[in-house]
Formats: C-alpha cells, sequence, structure tokens
C-alpha cells in the first residue's frame, strides 16, 4: 500500500559493489584517540577520463600506537538503468611515501568489487601526526554529456565514510577546459563548491565518522573524449542467467510434462500444517494437538484486535514467508505509532515536489521493545538522536535493513512457525534447482557424442523451475504458524469490513493510531483512515497525532485525501532511503548535480 510503499522508500540507497563495499579494513576497534586533520585531496582528469591523484592525509594516532592508514575503493558499482552490466572502476600506478618519516609499504587486496589499500607493516607501529602521500589513477569517474544536465560531468562520490573524523576534507579537480557547474554533497553537511578556469575546488570542513563525501564538476559537453567512458562487464542475477533453448518440439513436450509433475509435487510439500478438531486460530495446549495437513483455506472469524504479542513486521513475514523491506517499513511506523519515535515531514524539494522525511529517537518511551527491535532502533541511530531520509540515501555500507530482514527471518523459527528459517528453505531449493539444471547440462553435452544430447534439456528444465520456484514459493507452515496467520487473517477482516459504527475503541489506546501499521500492511490504510476521518466529523473521535511532528492541519484526518496522500509520501520516502543506505548504486544517466549517485566511493581509517 501506499504507506507501506513510502516506509519501504526509507531503508532502500547505497551498493555499493556486490554487496557493499568495505568501509574498514577489520572489525572496527579504532581508537576514539584517532582522526584525521587533513584530508587534501587534488585530481587531474585528461581527455580520456583518467583521473591522476595525489591524496595529501595527515593521520593523527595521538598516543595510541597504530601501524597505519587504509583506505578502500569500490572497483565496480550496480547500474540502475542497466542491471546487466557493472560498471567498473579502474585503479592503477598506485604509490604510497609518508613525508614525516613513517613506515609506507602499501598492501593491496581486491575481494567483492572493492580495493582495500593498506599502509604500513605488522612489526611497526607510531604515535602522533604521521604524513601520507598516496597517488593512483582512476578511469571511470566520467558521464559524458549527461542527459540531465547536457554537460560532461565528474561524478565522483570520493568516499562514502572513514572509521575516523576528520578536522578538513578538501578535494581538487582539474579538467581539460573551463569548469561550468560544481556540486558537493555532505550527508547534509556545510559543503562549499567554487571554481576558477579549469579547476573545481571543494571544501567539506570538518566530517564526521562514516559520513560521506560526494563531489560534481560539469565541463562544456564534448570536452572528454569517447575512450573517458567506463568501462562494463556482464553482470549475472537470476533474470539473465536462465534462458534455455529447448531445440525440439519433443524435449519441450518432455519438459513441460516433468515440469507440471514437479510442480504439483512442490504444491504438496509446501502445504501448511494445522491443528486438527478445533476453529481456525485455536492453538490446543501441548498434549492435545493434533496435527495433519491443510487441504482447504478456512473461513475465519472476524477478530477485533491483531494477535496478542505479534508486530506488523512479525505478521507481514508470517503472512508470504519472506522478510521485505515492507515489513520493516511497518516496523518503522509502529515503533513511532508506539512512541519510540516522531516522524516530522521536511519541506519538499521545490524542483521534483519529493518530500524527505526526518525521525526523531525518543528514549524515554514506555512502551517495551521487542529485542529485535532494541537492535533496529540502535543501528538505525547508531550516530544521532535523529535521522532523515535524504541523508539516508548517501549512506554507504549500512546494514540496518539486511540484519533487520535476517533477524524477522529467524524470528520465523524462534516462535515456531516455520521449521526453519524461510530464507534458508529458499536457498536450499534455489541451489537443488541449479544442481538439476547443471545434471542436465553436463548430459546434454555429454550425450551430444553418441548423437542424443536432447535427453539432457528437459532436466535442465527441470531445474530451472525447481530453482525458480524455490525462490518465489512460501515454505510450508506449521501448525502453530498457521493457527497464528488464521489470527492474522481474522483481524485484518474486521480492518477490511468494519464500519465507523463497529469500532471498537479500547481505553487509554487511540485506536486510529495503534492499528494503522496493521492497515498499511494489509493494504488498507486509505479505508481506515476515511472511517475515522467521519468519526472525527460526527464528533464521536478525538485525533491524537503525537507521533508526528508535523503541521497537524496538513495532516487532518477531515482531510482524508491529503492525510493518504502525506502517509503515501512519508513510506515511499523511508523505504526509497532504507534500501538506499543498504544498496547503493549509480545511473550511467542520472545527473551528480540531483544529489545522487556518484561513481567510486569507500572509505578508510586507521590499523
Amino acid at each position: 500500500m501506499a504507506l507501506m510503499a513510502c516506509l519501504i522508500l526509507v531503508m532502500l540507497s547505497a551498493v555499493t559493489v556486490q554487496g557493499s563495499v568495505p568501509a574498514r579494513a577489520d572489525d572496527d576497534d579504532t581508537p576514539s584517540s584517532w582522526s584525521i586533520p587533513n584530508y587534501d585531496l587534488k585530481a587531474q582528469v585528461d581527455k580520456n577520463g583518467d583521473a591522476k591523484v595525489t591524496l595529501e592525509m595527515t593521520f593523527d594516532f595521538a598516543e595510541d600506537q597504530g601501524h597505519g592508514p587504509y583506505v578502500t575503493f569500490a572497483t565496480r558499482q550496480r547500474l540502475t538503468d542497466d542491471p546487466d552490466h557493472w560498471r567498473m572502476i579502474d585503479y592503477s600506478d598506485v604509490t604510497a611515501s609518508s613525508p614525516s618519516g613513517a613506515d609506507a609499504t602499501v598492501e593491496t587486496k581486491n575481494e567483492s568489487g572493492a580495493m582495500l589499500l593498506r599502509i604500513g607493516s605488522e612489526g611497526r607501529e607510531f604515535t602522533g601526526e604521521q604524513r601520507y602521500r598516496i597517488s593512483f589513477t582512476v578511469h571511470g569517474l566520467i558521464s559524458l554529456k549527461n542527459a540531465q544536465s547536457g554537460m560532461d560531468e565528474v561524478n565522483w562520490q570520493v568516499f562514502n565514510g572513514f572509521d575516523v573524523p576528520m578536522d578538513s576534507a578538501k578535494v581538487t579537480v582539474t579538467g581539460p577546459t573551463g569548469v561550468k557547474r560544481v556540486a558537493c554533497f555532505n550527508d547534509g553537511q556545510s559543503c562549499s563548491a567554487t571554481s576558477a578556469g579549469s579547476t573545481a575546488s571543494f571544501d567539506a570542513g570538518a566530517v564526521s565518522k562514516q559520513d560521506p563525501l560526494h563531489v560534481v564538476a560539469g565541463f562544456p559537453a564534448g570536452t572528454f573524449d569517447a575512450s573517458a567512458e567506463a568501462r562494463t562487464t556482464k553482470r549475472l542475477h537470476a533474470g539473465n542467467t536462465f534462458g534455455l533453448n529447448v531445440g525440439s518440439g519433443l524435449g519441450a513436450a518432455i519438459a513441460a510434462v516433468v515440469a507440471g509433475w514437479f510442480a504439483v509435487r512442490g504444491q504438496r510439500r509446501r502445504r501448511d500444517q494445522e491443528f486438527l478438531g478445533v476453529p481456525p486460530g485455536v492453538i490446543p495446549p501441548e498434549g492435545q494437538q493434533n496435527v495433519g495437513v491443510r487441504t482447504s483455506k478456512p473461513q475465519v472469524a472476524v477478530a477485533f484486535q491483531p494477535p496478542k504479542n505479534v508486530s506488523p513486521a512479525e505478521a507481514g513475514t508470517l503472512v508470504d514467508g519472506t522478510a521485505g523491506t515492507d515489513d520493516v517499513a511497518a516496523a518503522m511506523l509502529d515503533l513511532a505509532v508506539r512512541g519510540h519515535i516522531r516522524i516530522t515531514p521536511k519541506c519538499r524539494n521545490a524542483k521534483d515536489r519529493s518530500r524527505d522525511w526526518t525521525f526523531t529517537l525518543n528514549p524515554s518511551a514506555r512502551d517495551q521493545l521487542r529485542p529485535w527491535e532494541q537492535t533496529f532502533i540502535q543501528k538505525f541511530f547508531h550516530a544521532s538522536a535523529t535521522v532523515d531520509t535524504m541523508n539516508m540515501r548517501t549512506m554507504n555500507d549500512d546494514t540496518t535493513l539486511a540484519d533487520t530482514k535476517s533477524a524477522l527471518d529467524q524470528l520465523m523459527v524462534t516462535y515456531g512457525w516455520y521449521r526453519k528459517a524461510p530464507s534458508a528453505i529458499r536457498g536450499r531449493a534455489f541451489l537443488a534447482g541449479l544442481g538439476v539444471m547443471f545434471l542436465g547440462a553436463l548430459i546434454a553435452f555429454i550425450g551430444l557424442f553418441f548423437g542424443y544430447g536432447l535427453v539432457g534439456i528437459p532436466v535442465a528444465i527441470i531445474g530451472l523451475v525447481m530453482a525458480v520456484l524455490g525462490i518465489t514459493r512460501a515454505p510450508g507452515r506449521t501448525a502453530t504458524g498457521t493457527a497464528v496467520l488464521d489470527q492474522i487473517n481474522g483481524f485484518k477482516l474486521y480492518l477490511t469490513t468494519a464500519e465507523a459504527d463497529q469500532i471498537r475503541f479500547e481505553e487509554g489506546i487511540d485506536v486510529f493510531s495503534r492499528y494503522l501499521p496493521w492497515a498499511t500492511m494489509f493494504g488498507v490504510a486509505d479505508r481506515w483512515v476515511k472511517i475515522f476521518a467521519d468519526l472525527q466529523a460526527s464528533g464521536r473521535y478525538t485525533a491524537d497525532y503525537g507521533w508526528y511532528g508535523g503541521d497537524i492541519n496538513s495532516f487532518n484526518l477531515g482531510f482524508t485525501a491529503g492525510f493518504v496522500s502525506s502517509l503515501n509520501d512519508m513510506t515511499s520516502a523511508m523505504s526509497s532511503s532504507m534500501e538506499s543506505a543498504s544498496t547503493s548504486s549509480a545511473s550511467s544517466s542520472g545527473s551528480g548535480f540531483s544529489g545522487g549517485g556518484g561513481f567510486g566511493g569507500g572509505g578508510g581509517g586507521g590499523w
């Protein structure tokens, strides 16, 4: 639903590489005394798009000894407008030295779409301020004749966050001709951008730990040659790796029959269990439980309250067997209406009319948190009691979304709703399908030498069907999980059918707000809002928006359309930003001046 779509838009904005660009060399045990007094990067970009970079960095180890600094660089990025290819960021001619006499031995390591550059040696440690000079050439930062700006852009995500704070961070980019436009982004903080002739200068001032720095320099179209374009490599994913040509009508017929048999067999194995001899939704006492396989969909009774001790996010995961971003978004809204978070809208962007939102932690909330909710809040507000969606989109290497999904997935087993984690069951089924598909391909290859190559084709197709069904179909629930699902469906029936005069109010609880996350998860938020708008208009309900920090008039139930629109805005922004924070990508066509994307990225710190 719209609100769920919005909450889904907060957790979605930063890859980086296969998963995320490593921001650390090892586990983060960085002494709090370490800092970078000066970070000064200069890049000379030629017409071929090669940027010759010199980084002058002062690293202060204070009294806590360290071997040296390290820096990570993204070497590939996912393209939002070309999912079948990686955009490659190429580095070469890497050297390091230390004007202060520190050990400048360089060790490079490439893994998971990133290059780690570690300076120093195991046997030597230093204290106090040490100066380092790192030089390298990088190719892949140019967006030629960008469709939005009409310029050749040096669109550079210089870094996504260091493990130590910087007192001063400056970047200088010099091109082959005069600069037309500049921009600088630093997680919403002050960042100045100026130009003089062919040089663009960026000054981010002090940069906090894990804050990113993104600079953009626009040059006239045609400044750079076609060779300045980044190279791309094939990116394999489920959408482009399952093509198969049957090769004959007979092979197709055999495959269809066998695949149909497998589908029927798989359906039987994925049926839910249920408690026999009791109404749907009832969980008998232990020792009195008779379990069988559910063969038909039962009629559930209307439930006027959600299942006891079940949150909307947990319910959403049980319903479809998948811990999705929409479930995490539901958790965010649920935590807000329970008093743990205050949600405040920010002004709309005058250019594209988009809206960002701010989330403020309320540490004095009395409502008890579940362990996974406590972890979620600690990760989401890890650096500040206030987080906004605009800044979340620039975050990188953030694991809040992935960790929360994993926690919800494991809860399905902890609560006894599934025998094994749904993701694990899907993963094993997918791998089994790939194994069968490989076996079919092997049989076909060997059969070619004997004139029976098509024999393996149906086997390979069966494997394909197994793999696809394995990752798309929900595994069977336990009898307890099925009973809780029936309770959830009973509450859904209430939210989707109750009229204004049938709403049951509970003393001390704002029923509208408390059940709003559930209505959102079920996709009936607009209906729920309309009911309470009618109740408010007739004087039978007084709104309580303690969890909302914006203009109450703009969120008034009396203006139902405006309320739902604002709610949709919020969930969209939340969902998009949350996803961005866990999987950063780059668009080869989007302009860097819009503040999104940026080629490159990485991080750094000390060891």
